[in-house]
């Protein structure tokens, strides 16, 4: 509240629709950038579903951030020590509790 005998000021509409326009054009910004990585994934996705020769299973890290392929995907993928994989990784949670869908 602006003492007595000083004016007190209102803000004019044009600050206003300048941060309106700010805020809309980066949600525009946002939405465009979520929509891309999305169809990043969907294409990735597409790439991999399409394929006889992949596996997917749950492992837990280990010390030193090794992870394990187990056994039945190894020899259905037919994979020797030394073979090279690429490897997608998808934090399912974090911690070390089991739970029944393990």
């Amino acid at each position: 509240m602006a003492p007595q005998g000083e004016a007190r000021t209102v803000p004019t509409k044009e600050p206003l629709t300048a941060l309106m326009a700010a805020q809309a054009e980066l949600f525009q910004q946002t939405m465009a950038n979520q929509l891309f990585m999305l169809e990043q994934m969907r294409a990735m996705g597409n790439r991999i579903a399409g394929r006889e020769d992949q596996a997917t299973f749950k492992t837990r890290i280990t010390s030193g951030g090794r992870i394990s392929i187990p056994d039945a995907e190894r020899e259905a993928l037919n994979l020797q020590e030394g073979d090279l994989v690429q490897v997608v990784l998808i934090p399912v949670r974090r911690g070390s509790a089991r739970t029944s869908e393990e």
